[in-house]
């Protein structure tokens, strides 16, 4: 029997020292585990900043596309209009008087 109390004491000694060693590491993996949360989080929040300003440029870009062609008609109507006096035979420019005068500026 004391040599069973005797091996029972170091083999308890031993399977503490083991338990204290899976602790520390159990320690150190929910750290780890915390800290790659974290960085998980960050870098959601930075994906969905980025996707935001996407969308508002994707937005901003279509505006400005929508304005170019807009610009681009306008600019092509009054060429189709001198094509179409010219073809017309209307002998004259009409309307070239208003668009060869300089704008006034507005009154302050």
């Amino acid at each position: 029997m004391s040599m069973t109390k005797f091996l029972f004491v170091p083999i308890l000694l031993a399977s503490i020292a083991l338990v204290g060693c899976d602790k520390a590491e159990l320690e150190a993996t929910k750290q780890q585990l915390q800290t790659v949360s974290l960085e998980r989080d960050n870098l959601k929040q930075q994906l969905d900043a980025s996707k935001q300003q996407t969308a508002a440029l994707t937005l901003q870009v279509s505006n400005l596309q929508t304005k170019l062609v807009a610009a681009a008609a306008a600019l092509a109507a009054p060429d189709r209009a001198e094509k179409a006096d010219k073809k017309g035979g209307a002998g004259g420019k009409t309307g070239s008087a208003k668009s060869s005068e300089p704008a006034k500026a507005p009154a302050p």
